[in-house]
């Protein structure tokens, strides 16, 4: 069960992209699909996508944030490509490449202002780290997340997708 610390509104945003161009990956919908599941057991209202383009995207997060509910727990989960480029963490919609990401992709620190409503804020970045031509990302570097207020948190899960 979820501890009431965490409020009585829970609201839960589950991504699951994985429809790239060039290269599917294997993982995502599936792994959404159980968050998402998970997430409603525990008394969560669940926003769910799967293989959203840049539109959809911007779209399903506009509408999450105009339905949450203020005062409680506010929980984002993205299973697909991240990159950081500039110092600056994106979310990459199908349909997307790492090389255009800062006009396609979804900023994270501009999601977690968008839930400035929440008292806490969880996100979970399931995400592959992208192997193109023109991206250079080192083995070993990390993400640096956007900052966060107390008792939020960003949990990073990541691998190349070779």
């Amino acid at each position: 069960m979820v501890s009431p610390s965490f409020g009585q509104n829970r609201d839960a945003l589950v991504i699951g992209n994985a429809d790239y161009p060039g290269r599917t990956l294997v993982h995502p919908a599936k792994d959404a699909g159980a968050m998402a599941t998970k997430l409603a057991s525990l008394g969560f209202r669940v926003v769910k996508g799967i293989d959203l383009d840049n539109v959809e995207l911007y779209r399903t997060v506009e509408d999450f944030v105009d339905t949450m509910a203020p005062g409680g727990v506010a929980v984002v989960y993205f299973s697909g490509i991240c990159v950081q480029t500039e110092g600056r963490t994106y979310l990459l919609p199908v349909g997307g490449s790492a090389q255009t990401v800062s006009i396609h992709g979804l900023d994270l620190e501009r999601v977690l202002k968008s839930l400035d409503a929440a008292n806490r804020i969880l996100v979970f970045l399931d995400g592959a780290r992208p192997v193109e031509p023109g991206i250079n990302i080192q083995a070993g570097s990390y993400f640096n997340p956007a900052p966060l207020r107390n008792g939020s948190a960003v949990v990073l899960s990541a691998a190349f997708d070779e």
